[in-house]
């Protein structure tokens, strides 16, 4: 059960809409639901929000193309439509770089062949580097930070 979130999840909402990129930041001490928040936004694209029909939220672990073990963070699957949503959480005092960037692009194929990728969501707590921010593709890639989520 999800409850008492009703706030940040109007700000995850509202900063998703807005055009073009925006930055919110998600911060606190451990266990405290910061990954969870993600994980109930993905499950909102049952309304529509997302790129696809979001109806299984998770994680996944596996082998990577390279046969070295690895995970994604956040994996949103829509049965019906065979999509995916891939999610990539990082809460340090440091900014998405290109190859964190890349290491989740990188990733495309590995849940199951059979999963159109068709978006890709970035959460940072401390934001993302210009790098990032220039060569984002706005079509696929979602660059979350939620800094006004507690302010």
């Amino acid at each position: 059960m999800f409850i008492g979130r009703e706030h940040e999840m109007s700000v995850l909402e509202e900063t998703y809409n807005q055009p073009g990129f925006q930055m919110t930041v998600i911060y606190g001490r451990r266990r405290i639901g910061k990954s969870t928040l993600i994980t109930e936004f993905i499950k909102d694209g049952l309304d529509g929000k997302l790129k696809c029909m979001t109806t299984n939220v998770g994680k996944w672990w596996g082998m990577g193309h390279d046969r070295v073990p690895t995970d994604i963070d956040v994996v949103g699957i829509d049965e019906i439509g065979k999509k995916a949503i891939l999610g990539e959480c990082k809460f340090k005092n440091e900014q998405i770089d290109k190859p964190v960037y890349e290491d989740l692009m990188n990733r495309k194929g590995l849940i199951d062949r059979k999963y159109e990728e068709v978006q890709y969501m970035y959460f940072s707590l401390s934001g993302f580097s210009k790098w990032v921010v220039e060569n984002a593709d706005a079509e696929k890639v979602s660059l979350l930070t939620l800094d006004d989520l507690y302010s």
